[in-house]
């Protein structure tokens, strides 16, 4: 099929698509100009190619965040929009995700799925202890950067922030994919609405204010600051924060994750007391070093504004990763799998045991004010009691993860 950039450069991508979703199909790249290395296109349905939609694409190419394209992170931004031969409007090219990714989803349950291959289970099977936590707390890490990258900006708002919208690979990658469905904002003025929410990832004041309602509303960065803390637990712990059963349920109504949100039923929050029980899973939280527990409390608070920036989640957790004794050799390497039953981007052969993940400095190149990441590694008179604190956290984490 052939298609053409802004600049009515030809453009040759596969009539068939690699993947297909709500709003349209994601097609390789066969052949374009050399100035587009390593990027795939999106082609909307019909009725995604309207003219707000090109101006918002437009927009975005023109408005990049300062850093796309990192050592582990890839942000899925516009580079161009496409047309056909009659300069009607397509959708866009974007770089490639990482090879070998998979949705985040895969590592947010208890269980890893049966069809990853060995690599995944070696680096983040629970039953590995600290080493799969730490490799967790790496790709947390890794993650903050590209939405602290966004939020950096003040004029992007990612408004659907989940697991299904971040791709990663074994190694901790990450590919943020679905930027063309986020809300943008110049100068104080709503450009483009966000086009999508996932009632489980909603901020308790959309149920409670009504704020986000409208698509008139212009959102705070406090909204995807409350998704990726939801995001962060599921990761760590394998279940949601808001999976609780309240003291006053009454009906079926009343007992799904989206109704727990609005009546901040965290089980470590301030309404603790109005839950009749929950998974035992949520007790793991309790070993988690105190200032990592502080974060998870705050981003489920009611209060937008007290929140954790991804710079913060970044800073912390990086620190908590280099201060951290270097554990056991992890021992699970997963099921035998087939090679013809992997899945795709999986692998079945373990290859050589690995070190757990290096994380990623939590340093962006621009970043140097005081709102910026910019922070140093823990300084060496700080390290010593850091070293000892999460010494005696990572054991105990060693023993209740164990037990996934």
């Amino acid at each position: 099929m052939k298609v053409y950039s802004s600049k009515y450069e030809l453009i040759n991508i596969q009539d068939s698509p690699l993947a297909s979703g709500g709003e349209g199909e994601i097609r390789e790249v066969i052949s374009a100009p050399e100035r587009f290395k390593n990027v795939c296109a999106k082609l909307y349905y019909q009725q995604g190619r309207t003219d707000q939609q090109k101006q918002k694409i437009k927009y975005m190419t023109e408005n990049p965040p300062k850093e796309v394209i990192g050592e582990g992170f890839m942000i899925g931004w516009p580079l161009d929009y496409i047309t056909d031969a009659k300069r009607q409007f397509l959708g866009f090219l974007m770089p490639l995700a990482f090879g070998e990714s998979i949705q985040l989803i895969n590592l947010t349950s208890t269980r890893l799925p049966k069809t990853l291959g060995s690599e995944w289970y070696y680096r983040y099977d629970r039953g590995n202890g600290v080493s799969a936590l730490l490799s967790r707390l790496k790709l947390i890490n890794n993650i903050s950067i590209p939405v602290y990258l966004l939020h950096a900006t003040k004029k992007y708002v990612m408004k659907d922030f989940k697991p299904e919208n971040v791709l990663v690979t074994a190694t901790g990658k990450i590919s943020m994919v679905d930027m063309d469905s986020i809300q943008i904002v110049d100068d104080g003025k709503l450009l483009f609405p966000g086009n999508a929410a996932t009632p489980n990832y909603i901020p308790p004041e959309y149920y409670t204010k009504g704020v986000g309602r409208s698509s008139s509303d212009i959102l705070n960065k406090s909204w995807d600051e409350f998704a990726i803390g939801i995001v962060f637990y599921q990761l760590l712990f394998g279940l949601h924060p808001y999976v609780v059963t309240p003291s006053n349920i009454t009906d079926d109504s009343s007992n799904d994750i989206s109704q727990h949100i609005s009546e901040n039923l965290f089980p470590f929050g301030n309404n603790a007391s109005k839950i009749a029980s929950y998974p035992p899973l949520h007790d793991k939280f309790k070993i988690l070093p105190d200032n990592l527990q502080a974060l998870f409390t705050r981003a489920f608070s009611n209060a937008a504004s007290n929140r954790p920036s991804a710079s913060l989640w970044g800073r912390t957790v990086h620190d908590i990763i280099l201060a951290a004794p270097k554990p056991a050799p992890p021992t699970i390497s997963g099921p035998q799998i087939p090679a013809n039953n992997t899945g795709k981007g999986t692998s079945t052969n373990p290859g050589p045991k690995k070190s757990p993940l290096k994380p990623k400095p939590f340093t962006p190149s621009h970043g140097s004010s005081s709102s910026s990441i910019g922070s140093k590694s823990v300084g060496a008179k700080n390290a010593s009691w850091i070293v000892a604190l999460v010494l005696i956290v990572v054991v105990f984490i060693a023993l209740m993860l164990s037990s996934y």
